[in-house]
């Protein structure tokens, strides 16, 4: 067993728990735009302004969740940086990703 298992172990289950609320939030919100646009006639002329929010508001909640996603805390050095598409290395310490020993 490395030095590092078990913060990897908790790192890729935060991983999913962060997938799962990111597909969470875009439901929802997903959800609050079809009741926007069911009860269009009720809003009036301020329908379209409420879309637009409601996608900015999506579009807004995807791309912090996303970037909160990317962040890794090195546990060698304590680190915090960002991963890139395919894993990446702690420009500190030079740590891989999911890497178990040093």
């Amino acid at each position: 067993m490395g030095k590092h298992t078990a913060y990897w172990e908790n790192y890729s289950r935060a991983q999913v728990r962060g997938a799962l609320r990111m597909s969470g939030v875009i439901l929802a919100w997903v959800f609050v735009l079809a009741l926007l646009a069911a009860g269009h006639d009720a809003f009036g002329k301020a329908f379209p302004w409420l879309i637009g929010a409601g996608l900015v508001g999506l579009a807004a909640t995807t791309a912090w969740l996303a970037m909160r996603a990317q962040k890794v805390v090195c546990p060698e050095c304590a680190t915090t940086y960002t991963r890139h598409k395919w894993g990446g290395c702690c420009p500190h310490c030079g740590l891989g990703l999911l890497q178990q020993d040093p």
